[in-house]
């Protein structure tokens, strides 16, 4: 098994770190646009909180 090199661990935390700002975005739009009783503590971090809410804007799809 060959060792990861160093340009290898930086590429992939630079992907790694890309995905998770992603995920944020996502996460905090979907809060933002749904009724969740628990915004503030979801958008705190408090993923658990989640719940199958309705839409504020728009059509539920």
């Amino acid at each position: 098994m060959k060792a990861i090199t160093q340009e290898i661990t930086e590429e992939l935390l630079a992907v790694m770190d890309m995905y998770q700002r992603i995920a944020r975005q996502l996460i905090e739009q979907l809060i933002l646009e749904t009724d969740q009783p628990d915004r503030t503590a979801i958008l705190e971090g408090a993923y658990h909180l989640l719940s199958n809410a309705d839409v504020i804007h728009g059509e539920e799809n």
